[in-house]
C-alpha cells in the first residue's frame, strides 16, 4: 500500500497515532502508526503534488492543500468544503 509517487507532504495527528501522506501527484493516505495500516486513500484530490495538510481537532477532517484547499472527511471521504486560489 506504498506510494506509487515520491511524498510531498506529511502530517502527524495530535495524539501521534495517524499520519497522513501526500505524494507528487495529488494523492493522499491515512496511515495507523502502530500497525502500519492504510486506513484510508484519497486519490487524486488535485492533479499535482499535495504541499500541505493538517488534521482537524478531532481528526473528522483532513486540510489538503497545494494552490486551493480542500477540506476532506475522514468518515465519509467526500470533500467538505473547498476554496480556490485567484
Amino acid at each position: 500500500m506504498l506510494h506509487n509517487y515520491g511524498i510531498s507532504s506529511l502530517c502527524l495527528s495530535k495524539d501521534n497515532e495517524i499520519l497522513a501522506s501526500g505524494d507528487l501527484k495529488g494523492n493522499v493516505k491515512i496511515w495507523r502508526i502502530s500497525t502500519g495500516k492504510c486506513l484510508k486513500k484519497f486519490e487524486k484530490v488535485f492533479q499535482d503534488y499535495i504541499s500541505f495538510m493538517i488534521f482537524g481537532r478531532d481528526i473528522s477532517h483532513l486540510i489538503i492543500s497545494n494552490k486551493d484547499i480542500k477540506v476532506m472527511g475522514m468518515k465519509s471521504g467526500n470533500m467538505l468544503k473547498e476554496f480556490k486560489s485567484d
